[in-house]
Parts: C-alpha cells; structure tokens; sequence
C-alpha cells in the first residue's frame, strides 16, 4: 500500500511529498509493488514510465526482449520489429497472431511464409498493400482496424508502428513521437468512476465499489471512511460485540442492548426503543423489579428475601414455609413462638387454664396444673388433691366431708338444716327440732333422738310438762312459759385474714390456704319474759364457696368456724359469707335473729 510521507531536505529547505514503499530492505518503490499499479494509468514510482511501460508489470502486460522496438501482448525476441500477440522470433519483420519465422514478411492470423501477395481474411504475406480487416503487412499504407505496420502514415485506433506519425489512443511504438521508454505524447485514459460518485481512484476515491465513500463525503454509521479521511469515526466501531456500532447502539457497552433485541428484565433499554419494558420498575423499593418480584407492593418480599413470620412467600420461591401457618386459627403460627399450633387456647401470653397445658408458652403448666392424688382431676380443678375420693362430681358421703367440691358438706343428707345429718346420728332429717339432744317437745316427736317420746314432760315435778309449757322439766322452777323467747344473734362479723405465698422452682406463686377463720356466736342478748331456760340452735350456709363448721351449736356462745381456698396468685382475694340464724326457743315457742359473718382471705 502506497501512504504519503514527508521528506524535508535541508539543503533546500523544500518539502517533498514521495510515496512510501512497503517493499522489503531499503529498495526504493517501483512501479508493480503493488496490486493494481500496472493498470491504473498513474507513474506510481515518478520514473516518467506508466503502467507496462515498467519492467515490473511485465508479467500482467506481457514480455518482449527484442533489441528494437515491440510491443506484443506475449513474448517476442527478435532483433527487428514485430508486434504480434503471440512469439515470433524472425530476423525480420513480422506480425502474425500465432507463431512464423519466414525470412522476408508475413502477418497472418495463423502461420504462413509464402513471398506473394495475398489479402485474404486470414492469411497473408505479400509485400505490396492490403488492408483486409485482420492482418496485413504490405509497405504502403494501410488503416484497417486491427493490426497494420506500414512504414508510411496510418492513424486507426488500435495498433501501429510505422516510422512517421502516428495518433492512435492505445499504444504505438514508432521511432518518432510516441510511447517509447524514452518520449511519447499519447493520451493518458481517463480516470474511471466505478461506482459513479464523481470521483475515481485516481482522484482519492478510497473506496470506488460504494457511492457513499468519496472525499469530503458525510460519515453514515456503517463502520466504512466515507469521507477517505483513512479513519472510520469511533462511534462506527462495535465496542459490546451485540453486531450494532456505537453510533446506532443506545449502550455500547452493554451487549445485551442494540436496536430490536428482546427487553430482558434489568432495568435497562435492550431494545433501544427509549424506554425500558413496562414492569422493570422497582414499585416497593425492595431494589427488585416487578418482572422479578412475587409481590411488588411489598417491600419485605423479593427474591432471595429472608423469611420473614408473616404468613407471606417473602423469597419468591413460591413456597410460604410449613411453620409460618396457623394452623389452629388463634393469630399465632409456630414460627412465632405457638409451642401447640393444634390448640387454639395456647400460644405466647395466652392465660393459664387449668388443663394441664402450657397455655402461655412459657414452657411449664400453670400453678396447680399437677394430679397429685391420680384421680384424674388437676389440683387446681379439685377441693383436695390429696384424697383420690375427693373430685368434683364425686358422690357425697355422710362423713363430714365435702366429697363433691361443691363447697357443702354433706349436703343431700342434712335435708332439714339443724346441722345434723343421718350421719351424725340426726334421727329425723325432716323436722329440724329433731337432732341428738334436742329438747323433747311435747310434740309426739323424739326430739332428742333417744328413742322415746315425750318422754319427762315433768321430769322435776314441778307440775309443768314441757307440753303444757315446762320449758324446763327438769328444774321445778321452771313452770310453763306465755310467750317464746326473743332471739338476739349478736352483731355482724367480718375476719380478714392473709396468707403468705411463695415463688416456685419455675417462678409461679403457691399460695397456701388461709387459716381457719373461727367465728364467736354470741346469743346471750336473746331474753326470755317468762325467765324459763331457752334452747338455742345456730344454723347457716356459706356462700360462694368454702367450708364450715359448727362447735357447740345448741350453746347460746356457739363457734362457726370457716374454711376459704387459697388465693391463685400474691395480692388475690378469695371471701366467703355466712348468713347465721340463731333460733331460741322455749316452752311458749321460738324466734329467731340473723347476722352476716364474712371472711376474707388475701395472697401476700
């Protein structure tokens, strides 16, 4: 290729613009060093010879050692002058297009030596004159249009060497004025434009396959130098590889973006069309595009999000965990502590119940969540979890005991309230003047239980039976009464009591029972106008729940005394309230007076 240098010489001080060579060594450029130079009508080398004129290009324009002057389009090397298209070595003259060695002159179009005269089409080899339309080689003049050699004038367009004047466009090789190696005057072809854009090779046409590349031509964006600048613009170039040039490419660096690739979803232009696709937005925040994201309008959830307890698939991997699940309905999944998510009654900060579960979370049952007696009932659901007898439902035996837990004792066999029961001896559970030492009323009932009737109605003497109104048969002051007694049960009562409870292993609170609370009944104020002795007899029933008991209840001084549960936890209260009647009676007949007795029983 040949490139432009500059040469400054010193001693002139002028600049010279010469072609650089690409040859080897330090050979200076010659005409054929490179591809096209022997056929592009320019002196490459500045030597004054053209095209096949250098001896380089002849093996492109053929190959004549003749000692004279030929121009044949082959090889010829004889020692006169001969322009045939083929060989020819006579020591004459001659042109023929094939191959003739006569010694005189011959010009035929195949091979033919003979010293006459012919004019034929094809061959001839007389020396006189013909101008037939192939070949002729007579001494006069001739012009036909293909092949002559005179030595007079002649002027076609294609071939001639004769010795005077010759004005073809082509190639002639007289002694005179032509196209010698020496001086010749014929006119150079004009440059060609192949690709019709007004400019040649020869004009700095760069490229003269393609119209859009000439000199000074507007750069387009298809990777060529169309303005033969000898540089294609930067932005021509495919920096990514995706097969679009920077100048046509919304992100050259980007392989996956080029005009009409399919958007993928990363938030980027790959079509090129101005925008990205319409769901590679990030709407929640989470840094996830929409194309990507299981939900959008969640911030917590995104591929490759930790899960999260919230019941959502947070990673999009479109499996919401096992644990995360409520399975039992009670807003607590696993995952958020739910020790038993087949229970709705348990789950963290849920209240204690009393049935043996850790209703809470906290990793033990509640205070009292213990069968101690293994009769199937939880301390905290029974009155005694020492007794397996004792439960609630169990059947009530006679015995002082309250078996059932209902808070009564014996209740079902004291049927008529006097305080005793057929267990304990209460010979009539009907009629409540009947118990074990009643007093004997003339009245056809055992009052006292001691198998006899009316029995001592005047015991003393004194003339009165206590069926005529001896209230007292058994001191003979004591006559016949007019009127009952009027019963005075005291006052109200109210005993507060506290119970110190303590911390478990598992920090719960026990609390024990409160102590007894013991009651004084006072009936002394009951007075009696008729001053005989007056029969007293303390009853009553606690309410809500608890237990109670008589000493002495016949005795005008009696004591109640009652039994509380223990408080569930430190600054708990649990109370029990007794409605006491006190009956007082006598020969004339019987009153009776209420009080309220309350006992209360606090956790500390």
């Amino acid at each position: 290729m040949l490139r432009p240098i500059l040469l400054l010489v010193l001693s002139s001080w002028t600049l010279l613009v010469l072609p650089a060579c690409t040859g080897s060594g330090n050979l200076p450029p010659q005409e054929g060093d490179n591809v096209g130079e022997c056929s592009d009508g320019l002196d490459n080398d500045s030597d004054g010879l053209v095209d096949c004129e250098e001896t380089l290009c002849a093996s492109v324009c053929g190959d004549d050692d003749d000692a004279a002057d030929d121009d044949d389009a082959a090889d010829d090397d004889d020692a006169a002058n001969d322009d045939d298209a083929t060989d020819d070595d006579d020591a004459t003259d001659d042109d023929d297009a094939a191959d003739d060695d006569d010694a005189v002159d011959d010009d035929d179009a195949s091979d033919d030596d003979d010293a006459a005269d012919d004019d034929d089409a094809s061959d001839d080899d007389d020396a006189v004159d013909d101008d037939d339309a192939t070949d002729d080689d007579d001494a006069v003049d001739d012009d036909d249009a293909a092949d002559d050699d005179d030595a007079v004038d002649d002027d076609d367009a294609v071939d001639d060497d004769d010795a005077a004047d010759d004005d073809d466009v082509a190639d002639d090789d007289d002694a005179v004025d032509d196209d010698d190696a020496a001086d010749d005057d014929d006119a150079t072809p004009p440059p060609v434009d192949s690709d019709g854009d007004g400019w040649a090779v020869a004009d700095g046409d760069c490229d003269d396959s393609d119209s859009d590349t000439y000199p000074g031509a507007s750069e387009l964006c298809d990777g060529a130098d169309n303005d033969c600048d000898g540089a294609v613009p930067a932005d021509e170039f495919d920096g990514d590889g995706d097969g679009a040039p920077a100048c046509d490419d919304c992100d050259d660096v980007d392989a996956a973006s080029y005009p009409g690739a399919p958007e993928l979803c990363d938030g980027l232009d790959n079509d090129c069309d101005g925008a990205a696709g319409g769901d590679e937005i990030d709407g929640d925040g989470d840094g996830s595009l929409a194309c990507a994201d299981c939900d959008d309008a969640d911030g917590t959830s995104f591929p490759g999000a930790p899960e999260a307890c919230d019941g959502l698939d947070n990673d999009c991997d479109g499996v919401v965990p096992a644990d995360e699940a409520d399975v039992d309905g009670d807003a607590a999944a696993p995952c958020g502590g739910d020790c038993d998510d087949n229970e709705a009654t348990t789950f963290p900060g849920a209240p204690e119940l009393c049935d043996g579960l850790d209703n809470d979370c906290s990793g033990f049952p509640g205070l009292g969540e213990f069968d101690v007696d293994g009769d199937a009932f939880l301390a905290c659901a029974e009155c005694d979890d020492a007794d397996a007898a004792i439960f609630p439902g169990a059947a009530e035996v006679c015995d002082g005991v309250d078996e059932d837990c209902d808070g009564l004792i014996d209740e079902g066999f004291d049927a008529d309230g006097d305080g005793y029961s057929p267990c304990l001896d209460d010979c009539d559970d009907t009629e409540a003047s009947v118990y074990p030492g009643a007093i004997e009323l003339c009245d056809g009932l055992d009052n006292d239980c001691d198998a006899a009737t009316d029995e001592g109605f005047d015991a003393d003497g004194d003339g009165d039976t206590t069926c005529s109104g001896d209230c007292d048969d058994t001191d003979p002051a004591t006559g016949a009464t007019t009127a009952p007694p009027v019963a005075d049960a005291g006052i109200d009562q109210t005993i507060a009591l506290d119970t110190d409870c303590q911390l478990d292993q598992y920090g719960n609170d026990i609390c024990p029972a409160c102590p007894v609370f013991v009651f004084a009944m006072d009936g002394a104020a009951t007075a009696d106008v008729d001053g005989n002795p007056i029969g007293y007899q303390w009853t009553g029933a606690l309410s809500p729940s608890g237990a109670m008991q008589w000493v002495d209840p016949t005795a005008g001084d009696a004591e109640l005394q009652v039994t509380l549960a223990a408080p569930a936890l430190t600054g708990d209260t649990v109370q029990g309230f007794v409605l006491v009647t006190l009956t007082a009676s006598d020969c004339g007949g019987s009153s009776t007076d209420q009080v309220l007795v309350a006992a209360t029983c606090t956790g500390i």
